[in-house]
């Protein structure tokens, strides 16, 4: 009788999962077997003041996924970042510069970075980088790579039909989703996501499709941008369905009441739209959202991956613990009552 052969799959799993802890006593060991010198290290450095002349700060320990050279800027991903090997781990001391210019001393362990990230980390560790910048093709050899590419398909080159058909048509009506790219008059782009119930994207006719301007954070760089430069550019998505629709031509803004009063969600009327003039309309094929697997839920990360929005701008702007509080309570109440008009 033959044996069933063990699955592979959890073998490499327990086998991943010893390397990993493997890895994490070696550091640890090398943090328990340093602790001596660097008790003696911190008893030196508590009363010498560093670059900012502040006294008594002691180098805390950093874990470190990387390589950072001496001086590097905290939250800066540095030129020459490596990952290390595990022959690699180690630890050292080197100072960090911040944001406002002063340095500080920061013991380092290297090791390895876990691909998905932890949200708990300090600002200081980046995600992965390559072991070097890459480098960059002048006009000339840009202008022969593009050259060496393939001809284009006889039914890529004429896709491009300049109008919206009945197929473009149902699918903009479906979709809940758009990417809107604008530009101003320097060419400084915007990209920015619309979304709203299936049916709220109007196509009047194979040239002219209407799409509502909701609440937002009141930046309006849309908006902005086509007061200078009238061109953009759509994508419409459609969840379960990995093709794409895209259109670009030119656009202008209406308050016409009739059309704003069609474009109605929950009785709230949207205060402008933006109607696109389209002169390019064609379908994209599905092999980005097919690597991407952008609706299988493949990649899709657990709730609690990332802080709230509020907390993470927070962290960037340099808000206070309490500020961030209020913020995340605004920010509850304009996602559940502020979806379709601003709060008064």
């Amino acid at each position: 009788m033959l044996e069933k052969p063990m699955p592979e799959k959890p073998m490499l799993d327990r086998f991943t999962k010893f390397c990993s802890a493997a890895l994490l006593a070696v550091a640890l060991a090398l943090l328990g077997h340093a602790a001596p010198s660097a008790a003696a290290g911190d008893a030196a450095n508590a009363d010498t003041p560093n670059a900012a002349g502040v006294a008594g700060v002691k180098p805390p320990v950093l874990l470190m996924f990387g390589n950072p050279p001496p001086g590097c800027r905290l939250g800066r991903s540095p030129p020459s970042q490596r990952i290390p090997s595990p022959s690699h781990i180690g630890r050292r001391t080197a100072p960090l510069v911040s944001e406002g210019g002063n340095t500080w001393p920061v013991r380092i362990v290297l090791g390895f970075c876990s691909p998905r990230g932890d949200p708990a980390m300090p600002d200081s560790v980046l995600p992965r980088a390559p072991a070097l910048l890459p480098t960059l093709l002048d006009a000339a050899g840009a202008a022969a790579l593009v050259a060496s590419y393939a001809p284009v398909s006889v039914t890529a080159a004429v896709k491009d039909i300049g109008r919206i058909d009945v197929h473009m048509g149902r699918f903009i009506s479906l979709s809940p989703i758009c990417l809107v790219a604008t530009a101003d008059a320097s060419g400084k782009q915007d990209v920015t996501p619309r979304g709203d119930p299936p049916g709220s994207f109007m196509v009047f006719d194979e040239h002219t499709v209407a799409i509502a301007d909701r609440p937002g954070n009141n930046r309006l760089d849309t908006l902005k941008n086509l007061l200078e430069n009238p061109e953009i550019a759509l994508i419409f998505l459609l969840p379960g369905t990995n093709e794409t629709v895209r259109l670009a031509g030119t656009a202008r803004l209406s308050v016409d009441p009739v059309l704003l009063e069609q474009m109605a969600v929950q009785g709230k009327a949207p205060k402008c739209a933006i109607v696109v003039s389209v002169r390019q309309a064609y379908l994209h094929c599905a092999k980005a959202l097919l690597r991407s697997r952008l609706w299988t839920g493949d990649y899709a990360q657990p709730k609690g991956t990332f802080p709230s929005i509020s907390r993470m701008v927070g962290d960037q702007i340099g808000l206070s613990e309490e500020e961030k509080k209020k913020r995340e309570a605004a920010t509850e109440i304009a996602y559940r009552d502020g979806l379709w008009a601003p709060i008064s």
